[in-house]
């Protein structure tokens, strides 16, 4: 954890504080702008389904066995619509599916410790395609100083304090960043975010493909045996390939990346929403 939360305050030291962009978007624009998702990889994967639901009893956006949940009280901000759902759809979406048309079940439900590899994909994602702007790099870094003050034994006023005062996070972002942390008696799900991309960029770095890590829902430890199964046809090769690695500039970055990066270098500058 320790080389986590260093990487966390050099991200949050290295990226200048952002001001709010009030322009949003409302849950039911959000849910038009998923089902054109769904409806581009429709037109490339016939059969593709579109499951996508605005409900009034969940708080988050999630995907939940194949189902976009959208929570209806929820607004976005307009310039974060996109890599949500190269986030939501084109990554746990399609490994979802992809994975339900393997012959090992557990491809589509989740091989242990698969979902630190599923959110630094969907992390990739964002960034792959422009969208892993500074104030979401800011708010990735920021959960895990959380989670670190938490552990210590910090309760939620201490905790949002710190995050508004000492590192410059807005009210409102402090409010639910704390809140995710201590829900429950304590929660340290959300390091995994920052966490993931940290594991995926060096294995990016050694050399190797992301291809397999599409066949379902699994981790980086389990890349050798489904390789292996793959190789020996017991698998299929995945069904959809992610939008997210053909839109334009993404294959530069990723080559970039390959060349050997650190979750700082994802950081690109000060972007204008």
């Amino acid at each position: 954890m320790q080389s986590l939360a260093s990487a966390a305050e050099e991200l949050l030291e290295a990226i200048p504080a952002q001001a709010a962009n009030s322009r949003s978007v409302t849950a039911g624009a959000f849910a038009e702008a998923a089902r054109a998702e769904f409806d581009r990889y429709r037109a490339v994967y016939p059969g593709f389904p579109a499951h996508l639901e605005v409900r009034d009893d969940i708080s988050d956006l999630m995907v939940s066995f194949g189902r976009l949940l959208i929570p209806e009280a929820a607004a976005f901000r307009a310039e974060r619509v996109e890599p949500l759902l190269h986030h939501e759809v084109g990554t746990h979406v399609v490994t979802y599916l992809n994975g339900a048309r393997q012959p090992l079940t557990l491809l589509r439900i989740g091989l242990p410790g698969y979902d630190e590899t599923q959110e630094g994909l969907a992390v990739l994602a964002e960034y792959l395609t422009g969208g892993l702007d500074p104030r979401r790099l800011r708010v990735l870094a920021a959960r895990v100083v959380a989670i670190g003050k938490m552990l210590d034994g910090a309760g939620f006023l201490e905790i949002f304090e710190s995050l508004r005062a000492e590192h410059r996070i807005p009210a409102r972002t402090a409010w639910s960043i704390a809140i995710r942390v201590v829900v429950g008696g304590g929660s340290v799900k959300d390091a995994i975010y920052l966490r993931g991309i940290t594991r995926i960029l060096q294995v990016l770095a050694e050399g190797s493909s992301l291809d397999v890590l599409f066949v379902g829902k699994l981790a980086l430890d389990h890349i050798a045996l489904i390789q292996d199964l793959l190789d020996r046809e017991v698998l299929q090769p995945p069904w959809i390939r992610p939008r997210w690695l053909d839109v334009p500039g993404a294959q530069e970055r990723l080559d970039r990346l390959r060349a050997g990066a650190s979750v700082t270098d994802l950081y690109e500058g000060d972007v204008s929403a």
